[in-house]
């Protein structure tokens, strides 16, 4: 559900991605193996821009630092990278950098080093571009579009954002890894694939190796380096109990259930900003009836598919912004999310019910209900 006319949203995230989704804990490796060990799904990539998975978001957090970071007890947006965000009528942004930010190669992290990595997003069609086009909408900005008119270098610490409309929540959006930015010599040479093997960041830790099984990150200030190993969610849980490693990234569905008992007081689900949704054809005039969405939204058991086939890893929604983004994210918003079979039924009949074929792809599947 992305947006309040959205009325069949199916479920939200139950976790955050920032850190993990469910974390299983055991001490620490062997002392005489200092690394800390960390299992997770491979990340489909780890070019900022183009993040699309839980794996791949942990490690951009801990690569890259944005313009902002997200407070955790208000989950308000507070100045990382940036030093200010402002603007006089919410549609025209200037974006002051911290002075002496630097990639891990040594080189200076500079306006043109956001600008140009936002518009590499758009020209490349990455996973992060309709945060640009669609939410922001950046002036200008299009997918596998060369120019953004609305991004403007004003100095090394300084540019410009203009929107095709105000926007308030402009400075929430700039955490994501779509707005993370990149080294010059990267955004010249374009060589993406290399970058994404061994990326280079402005965060807390650095990529030092990384290939198909695992990533090595080391902390700048020194200390245990952290091994993220490729690692389905069923082994991983079993690992930590073994103590061939340190943290889990995921619960399998059959162990959600002993976790408590496995791992007193060492695991952690924290509310997730991520929410799926089921949407309806605009395209389908059937489907167009109010009453009707709101009965086959009713109809729909969440807490079974929560809990059945999606193995107890999320939750089910009902509001329309998901629980971990904390100012707007109002408990019980959404009353046609709730299981009712015979409120369904009931609207189901004043919307003089639906029968007939759907299109799916080539083939039609013939579809009734009660009228």
């Amino acid at each position: 559900m992305k947006s309040a006319q959205r009325t069949a949203a199916l479920l939200a995230g139950a976790v955050a991605v920032v850190a993990a989704p469910v974390v299983a804990m055991k001490a620490l490796s062997d002392p005489a193996d200092p690394r800390v060990l960390v299992g997770a799904a491979p990340p489909a990539t780890l070019l900022p821009g183009d993040v699309r998975d839980a794996s791949g978001r942990m490690l951009a957090g801990a690569v890259w630092t944005g313009l902002v970071a997200y407070d955790p007890a208000s989950g308000a947006p507070v100045n990382a990278a940036a030093e200010s965000v402002t603007s006089p009528d919410r549609r025209v942004w200037t974006v002051r950098l911290r002075q002496g930010g630097r990639f891990h190669d040594g080189t200076p992290v500079t306006s043109r080093s956001f600008t140009g990595a936002w518009t590499a997003v758009l020209s490349e069609g990455w996973h992060g571009a309709s945060l640009f086009t669609d939410v922001a909408r950046v002036k200008g900005a299009k997918a596998h579009g060369k120019d953004v008119a609305g991004l403007k270098v004003k100095d090394d610490r300084t540019f410009e954002v203009t929107l095709d409309r105000p926007f308030n929540g402009f400075p929430s959006l700039l955490g994501d890894p779509a707005f993370l930015p990149m080294p010059d010599g990267v955004l010249r040479s374009r060589d993406w694939s290399s970058y994404a093997r061994l990326p280079i960041g402005n965060g807390p830790l650095r990529v030092r190796a990384h290939d198909g099984r695992r990533i090595v990150l080391e902390r700048l200030s020194g200390g245990r380096s952290i091994v993220v190993k490729a690692m389905p969610d069923a082994r991983q849980y079993a690992a930590v109990e073994a103590g061939d490693l340190d943290i889990a990234t995921a619960v399998p569905p059959n162990r959600h259930e002993s976790m408590d008992s496995d791992f007193r007081g060492r695991h952690l689900a924290v509310p997730g900003r991520a929410l799926t949704y089921l949407a309806f054809p605009a395209w389908e005039a059937r489907l167009s009836s109010p009453s009707l969405r709101h009965a086959i939204s009713m109809a729909i058991d969440r807490s079974a598919v929560t809990e059945g086939a999606l193995g107890h890893q999320y939750s089910p929604a009902n509001s329309f912004v998901p629980p971990g983004i904390i100012p707007g994210h109002r408990e019980g918003q959404c009353r046609h999310c709730v299981h009712d079979s015979a409120a369904a039924i009931s609207a189901l009949k004043d919307a003089n019910g639906l029968s007939g074929p759907f299109p799916s792809g080539t083939s039609r599947t013939p579809v009734t209900t009660p009228g």
